[in-house]
């Protein structure tokens, strides 16, 4: 993410990696995943896999080193 001065820095929050996901699915990522968990900064994996059954897209986060559903990545 790009902060006003056009510099380069990690993803900090929950609303930032919620920001991240909405764009990733946009764009058709089928395979979004979001990570609390790295350092320096939050991290958001992308892929592109067949959709699942039901049409929808995987999706995932990494808290304290579990992985758990989508939304407790943005909390």
């Amino acid at each position: 993410m790009q902060d006003p001065a056009g510099n380069w820095r990690y993803l900090d929050n929950g609303a930032q990696l919620e920001h991240a996901y909405q764009v990733a699915e946009q764009v058709g990522f089928t395979g979004i995943g979001v990570y609390t968990d790295t350092s320096p900064g939050h991290m958001v994996h992308l892929d592109v896999r067949p959709r699942k059954p039901d049409g929808g897209i995987a999706t995932w986060s990494r808290v304290n080193h579990q992985y758990l559903g989508l939304q407790s990545g943005f909390a």
